[in-house]
């Protein structure tokens, strides 16, 4: 069983796009737009032509003979962007691309520069087509993947098409959710491109607590392709130690200006923002422990505190009126009625140095053994 990896193409990198010491980049990138210098951008109407050239590099010890050829895109896992295979039929922007060499020898540490002409059809659709211009050494033998599957891989530039007339941008979140996997949470922004171009959008994922505070932040600049199913981007959140509840929110932000092409330098001007929600995480293994430690002792303090209260009621009702005497002190009269100097203290409500007047009446327990008649 053979396989081909799709390769999700990169959308900043200046550098060759590249696997196995093999790959290209633009020949002939716009000054003015850096993100030429990683992909294909052109803008052409159904109908018109131009002419290009990819340069192929081969950054390996030895000599290789690569092919080049063109490709339609297609959705891979997740709605990314991918590239079909060479023996697939191409029916869009892989079919419109003619190469002046389908083949190349490159000598070890050496690159070459193969021209090729795009020819956009009439009657295109207005708005943005995709395709690929891969990069593949021939005759490569497959790697062995295990489980019977071997794997054979390819480097490949995203081109993308342009067609100019009613041009439509908008991107809107279709979902925004955490999913816990043992110590992680991965949240995943479930994106939607409506418009007919593809958007470079600033996406931001932030998590803040019940108090406001942010405690998480994730994000940057993703191409959104015009698609008819939302593309997904996941982001790793370590689990709180503590757990607690969380709101999870998001925000899409993009330039809405029709004129702009991609890649061009802009700014947003339109945010959007997923519907926020609560995340409500658990404690982790050890923090459970120390929960409950802090409980059982929050228990025992109110046990003791509630007993305490209790007793000093029980005092209140039980204790009789006593008229202090001139010789009383409350270390005596505790002795002799069989509590303790506090206990009188709290009921009576003395503060030190606890000196007791003369022919005041206090409470103090009943005595059995004496009248306190003298």
């Amino acid at each position: 069983m053979f396989g081909v990896v799709a390769l999700v193409l990169p959308s900043r990198a200046a550098h060759a796009v590249e696997y196995g010491g093999l790959g290209g980049k633009p020949a002939n990138p716009d000054p003015k737009n850096a993100r030429s210098s990683s992909i294909f951008i052109y803008t052409l109407a159904g109908g018109k032509s131009k002419q290009d050239a990819v340069r192929v590099v081969n950054n390996s010890s030895e000599a290789k003979t690569v092919e080049v050829y063109a490709t339609d895109s297609e959705l891979a896992s997740g709605g990314s962007f991918a590239c079909t295979q060479k023996a697939d039929d191409q029916k869009q922007v892989g079919s419109w691309i003619e190469f002046d060499s389908s083949e190349v020898t490159l000598a070890a540490s050496s690159e070459q520069t193969v021209g090729f002409r795009i020819n956009v059809p009439k009657n295109t659709d207005v708005g943005e087509h995709n395709g690929c211009i891969v990069i593949q050494e021939k005759g490569a033998a497959p790697e062995a993947a295990g489980n019977g599957v071997a794997l054979s891989f390819r480097s490949a530039i995203r081109t993308v098409v342009t067609v100019p007339g009613e041009i439509t941008k908008n991107v809107d979140f279709k979902t925004l959710k955490a999913v816990g996997q043992n110590k992680k949470y991965v949240i995943t922004a479930a994106l939607l491109n409506t418009g007919n171009v593809s958007l470079d959008t600033n996406i931001d994922v932030t998590i803040k607590n019940l108090f406001g505070q942010q405690v998480y932040k994730n994000g940057g600049i993703y191409p959104i392709l015009s698609q008819k199913q939302p593309i997904e981007l996941n982001f790793e959140y370590d689990r709180p130690f503590w757990g607690g509840i969380y709101y999870l929110a998001g925000t899409a932000a993009y330039n809405s200006d029709t004129k702009i092409a991609l890649g061009a330098p802009s700014k947003p001007d339109v945010s959007k923002k997923a519907p926020t929600s609560f995340l409500f995480t658990a404690p982790q293994p050890l923090a459970w422990l120390v929960y409950l430690l802090v409980l059982t002792l929050i228990a025992a303090a109110a046990r003791y505190a509630y007993s305490k209260l209790r007793k000093q009621k029980h005092m209140k009702k039980t204790w009789v009126g006593y008229t202090v005497k001139s010789s009383d002190t409350i270390y005596g009269l505790a002795k002799r009625r069989g509590t303790s100097w506090k206990s009188i203290a709290k009921v009576n409500k003395l503060k030190a140095p606890y000196e007791l007047k003369t022919g005041a009446t206090i409470k103090l327990p009943k005595s059995d053994q004496e009248t306190d008649r003298r």
